[in-house]
């Protein structure tokens, strides 16, 4: 599910990660219907090149303060994240668990929590 999760976001940003195909390429085969979920460490150093390749130029951009910021957030019971867009491209991505407090905070306060 995680899995499914990260690549569905990694997706969205994969124009702009040369060889985004081949790199997920063992990301994608713990998915496979019917196989069995082996966190090897081909699965590992392919989880952290996609991280690598979305936290450094030229995936992030630098803003620019003449153009609108587009803010694309996300909450779930155990997590919220972020990602602050300008023109289509990546500023900043932020993300975190959440407290057993905050874990007891409806969706529309979750959803709240992650814009602040």
């Amino acid at each position: 599910m995680e899995v499914s999760k990260f690549l569905g976001m990694a997706g969205w940003y994969q124009k702009f990660i040369p060889h985004y195909a081949e790199i997920c390429e063992p990301l994608y085969r713990l998915k496979k219907k019917g196989a069995k979920f082996n966190w090897s460490t081909e699965a590992h150093d392919a989880f952290n090149k996609v991280k690598r390749a979305l936290t450094e130029a030229p995936v992030l951009k630098l803003p620019n303060f003449q153009e609108q910021f587009n803010l694309f957030t996300d909450a779930s019971g155990v997590g919220i994240g972020a990602v602050l867009n300008q023109i289509h491209r990546p500023i900043a991505f932020a993300s975190r668990t959440l407290n057993k407090t905050e874990r007891n905070y409806t969706v529309t306060e979750r959803e709240c929590l992650v814009v602040i």
